[in-house]
């Protein structure tokens, strides 16, 4: 789907993002019925955080004012927000087209590695074998796109691969901190 659209508009790329979670749902109607869907949208509404981890989701905000002034050292200019502003927020379909890609990504594929697969592995694998078995099938899943969206190279691969792998991690140590804290 993502390469169909991609022929219309690259705008559209973020519906395969969509292809995880409806993948999730459909595995788990079929080994657990009602029961599982029910679960797992419990698990996608219900879910709570402490204050500190709110913290962690808003901390790229606190990165950006950090990188301002080192990249005002290094350039020798600030960043133009007003430009960004202009071409992305005061544009219904603009602003349409930059925040839907963040909230599908962030959720959607979401549902379906973390919400689904990556429970899934643990009940085979510990959770550090878990992770990185999901790691390369989240790798599969956006390989097709380095042959249509970007310029193919091995060393971007590499990169890539290994950027999903430390947010991976990232992400399994975050939830070995919750569980903890929760204990």
């Amino acid at each position: 789907m993502p390469i169909i659209t991609h022929t219309i508009s690259e705008n559209w790329h973020f519906l395969g993002a969509f292809g995880p979670s409806i993948s999730a749902f459909i595995m788990i109607y079929i080994t657990e019925k009602n029961r599982g869907i029910s679960r797992l949208k419990n698990k996608i509404i219900k879910y709570q955080v402490g204050f500190g981890w709110i913290l962690v989701a808003i901390s790229p905000i606190f990165l950006l004012l950090v990188s301002l002034p080192i990249g005002y050292f290094i350039s020798g200019s600030w960043l133009d927000f007003r430009q960004f502003i202009t071409d992305n927020l005061f544009s219904p379909i603009s602003t349409f087209l930059w925040i839907l890609p963040l909230i599908s990504y962030g959720i959607f594929e979401e549902i379906g590695w973390r919400g689904f697969a990556l429970p899934y592995l643990q009940k085979k694998f510990n959770a550090l074998t878990a992770t990185f078995i999901l790691s390369i099938f989240w790798f599969l899943w956006h390989f097709p796109m380095f042959f249509y969206r970007f310029d193919f190279s091995i060393d971007m691969l590499i990169d890539f691969y290994l950027g999903l792998l430390s947010v991976q991690f990232i992400l399994l140590l975050s939830s070995i901190v919750q569980k903890e804290a929760c204990l």
